[in-house]
């Protein structure tokens, strides 16, 4: 297929567009303008480029992936504009590139109620999950949080992730507990630094094979 004055002598205006070379049909293929064609405009080729001299990022060069008889441009895919409908079609190689990170803190044979950091971000974070679980029962009201330390706080000092008095360890034992987070959306955020703990509320009593394990999503 050849293509006809690609220096053309006589652009063609259609309303907001200006059509500036043809094929041998007659079709264009080549067009800007402040509006983008509509959907089932006749007309435009296969494959037509269309300059969009109102666009931004991600919205100034459009491609028709429609017809000639009934067009549909849609915007040409750059780093502005690239996004995928789920999470796991975003691969590397056949990979599922991961949309979160988990961490863990994993407690000893028997437990000691003390106070300690367990994560240190190197990033910006936000929490989306939070559980737990233990294999022996505290034997006794005893409750476990999970904290945000940042600057110079001391461990299990800091912001209260989890609502009311977080996990109880004297629920049933090898019982996965999911914690019901803030509802401050800034409390679940983590600048570089900032750790996350755990804040023993009690005497440990009984509690052992203890496992806190905290998703996070970057942002």
């Amino acid at each position: 297929m050849s293509l006809h004055n690609s220096v053309p002598k006589f652009p063609r205006s259609e309303g907001a567009v200006t059509q500036l070379m043809f094929d041998d049909a007659k079709m264009c293929t080549k067009a800007f303008g402040s509006t983008v064609p509509s959907d089932a405009t006749a007309g435009y080729a296969t494959g037509c480029r269309f300059i969009h001299t109102d666009g931004g990022a991600g919205t100034s060069v459009y491609v028709n992936e429609g017809t000639s008889s009934s067009c549909d441009f849609n915007a040409v895919l750059t780093t502005a504009n690239a996004a995928v409908a789920t999470a796991d079609g975003l691969t590397v190689g056949g990979v599922i590139v991961p949309q979160a990170i988990e961490v863990s803190f994993v407690g000893q044979t028997t437990e000691a109620a003390t106070d300690r950091a367990f994560f240190i971000a190197n990033r910006a974070y936000q929490v989306t999950a939070i559980r737990q679980v233990h294999s022996v029962a505290a034997g006794g009201a005893s409750t476990l949080q999970v904290t945000k330390d940042t600057g110079t706080t001391a461990p299990g000092a800091g912001t209260d992730l989890l609502q009311s008095t977080g996990f109880n360890l004297n629920a049933t034992a090898n019982t996965v507990q999911t914690g019901t987070l803030s509802a401050t959306a800034s409390d679940l955020q983590l600048a570089a630094g900032d750790r996350l703990s755990i804040d023993f509320a009690n005497t440990i009593q009984s509690t052992a094979g203890l496992v806190v394990t905290v998703q996070l999503k970057p942002i």
